[in-house]
């Protein structure tokens, strides 16, 4: 919403009288320059409550009361909100096996029971409910269907039976349940919510959430449907649409929806010894900072309040002829740049173009044989193997910090590409090839010995090609030569 400029206050005049008209004109003037003044500054977008909390005796979804400003500028209150989502759909699967020498059967899903509403945990005498209109299985070879008696125990997509079906042909009827991701929306207004139901897969995904955003809506949050030996929702309100600042009538600064507590203002050249908590913008490269302890380090550093822009991504593809052999265990050997540091959710995985969720693979990392060393990702395995050769691509998110430079950052991004190990013999030498060439004085090459970093140049140096010390003249010149420069014995590692 823009300030027309060409509108002006009208020029009251006392002396003949003043007429109700043009007092009305200059207040909805006023307020109208308000209200743009408001939207140019913060934006518009939800600003305070809206909180998402569940009740799942009736699979109901509540939306607290809160503030918006809608994309007139406007300050809209709206009130609660319950949404009845219901419980899990299901579908009834009917698949037949050959019962092992184990008297075990595996399904392509987990059972599901409705009248429980949750997968089926079937463990006698402790888990003891079994229905036979949502479970039976049936003995092909004779006609006859198993008894619970026969049936001894069933987790999900595992059955165990009596020994004496081994070698039966079977048909097993059971129900399936997906999950799924809901999409909960507001009207720009406040005058309407949509609960946008997901597609039910065994990858949920929502794909009509940007329509609605393109019509005036903002995203509340989502509802990620768990369906397991308990069914669950949990909330997922990163992406929601809020406001980047907000003040409230009582002059209390919000940013990003969070209540901000400090009597501060906000600097808009860098302070020399900021505070904590302290604000500055960034008008070169229009970033909100807040000078804040870091979560990992401890160390305070300025941390961008709504800045998006904080990952490195890389990118793999494998065509249908570089699939694996099971079409199931995709590893990183010819991709170095996918390694990752695993349980941090780096890896994003696309089948034919659709997005695969998390509970689909699983990651593949080395444990380090040395405390001291990094674990690292090296791929992962698809929890059921791909029905035929495709096209998978691989995106690696790397976090950084958006206010350093490439050259700082990207060095350590690429430092455990190349890793190698070597084993002293008993013929002790000191000098050391590397496979690839790194870059002389550029702290590309890390060194551990028996697992504990060497620190360089006092116990390791960098050698140029000729085996000579490098000097600050060689920067970045390639070399694949390094030294030693601590006692060694025989059976050190050094990686």
């Amino acid at each position: 919403m823009a300030i027309n400029k060409t509108e002006e206050l009208h020029n009251l005049d006392f002396t003949v009288g003043i007429r109700s008209q043009q007092i009305n004109e200059n207040f909805d003037l006023l307020r109208r320059w308000i209200e743009a003044e408001r939207l140019r500054v913060g934006g518009w977008g939800l600003v305070e409550g809206f909180e998402l909390t569940k009740d799942l005796s009736d699979f109901s979804i509540h939306v607290s009361e809160g503030t918006l400003i809608n994309q007139d500028g406007k300050e809209v209150k709206v009130d609660k909100y319950k949404f009845i989502a219901g419980p899990p759909v299901y579908k009834e699967l009917t698949q037949e096996a050959v019962v092992s020498t184990e008297g075990y059967i595996q399904l392509e899903h987990p059972a599901y029971s409705n009248i429980q509403k949750h997968c089926i945990i079937y463990d006698p005498p402790n888990y003891s409910e079994l229905y036979d209109e949502e479970f039976n299985i049936l003995n092909l070879d004779t006609g006859t269907y198993l008894t619970t008696k026969d049936i001894i125990f069933i987790d999900q997509d595992s059955v165990i039976v009596n020994s004496e079906y081994v070698g039966a042909r079977v048909q097993i009827n059971y129900l399936y349940a997906n999950d799924r991701i809901d999409a909960i929306l507001l009207k720009k207004d406040g005058s309407e919510y949509i609960y946008e139901i997901g597609i039910i897969s065994t990858s949920p995904s929502q794909e009509v959430i940007q329509d609605y955003l393109d019509k005036g809506y903002y995203l509340i949050g989502f509802a990620y449907w768990h369906i397991g030996t308990e069914v669950d929702v949990q909330f997922i309100t990163v992406d929601r649409t809020l406001r980047p600042i907000f003040v409230d009538e009582d002059n209390r600064l919000y940013l990003n929806g969070v209540l901000y507590t400090g009597d501060k203002f906000i600097y808009f050249v860098q302070p020399e010894n900021p505070v904590e908590n302290d604000l500055w913008y960034d008008t070169e490269n229009e970033i909100l900072y807040i000078w804040r302890p870091n979560k990992e380090t401890g160390e305070y550093e300025w941390i961008p309040v709504n800045d998006l822009s904080r990952f490195y991504r890389e990118y793999g593809i494998y065509t249908e002829a570089e699939n694996p052999e099971d079409l199931q265990t995709f590893t990183f050997e010819d991709k170095a740049n996918l390694r990752f540091v695993p349980g941090h959710n780096q890896l994003t995985v696309v089948i034919d173009q659709v997005v695969i969720m998390r509970d689909q693979f699983e990651e593949l990392s080395e444990e380090p044989e040395y405390e001291d060393e990094a674990c690292t990702g090296y791929g992962f395995k698809l929890k059921n193997p791909l029905e035929r050769p495709s096209i998978v691509e691989v995106y690696c998110d790397h976090s950084v910090n958006t206010k350093a430079s490439t050259l700082e950052l990207f060095p350590h991004t690429a430092a455990f590409i190349d890793t190698q190990t070597y084993t002293v013999s008993d013929n002790i030498v000191s000098i050391y090839n590397t496979n690839g060439e790194y870059e002389l004085g550029n702290h590309q090459l890390e060194v551990y010995l028996n697992g504990i970093a060497l620190s360089s140049p006092d116990q390791f140096c960098e050698l140029k090609i000729d085996e000579t010390p490098s000097t600050v003249d060689d920067f970045g010149i390639l070399s694949n030569k390094f030294q030693i420069l601590t006692s060694l014995k025989t059976g050190d590692r050094i990686i």
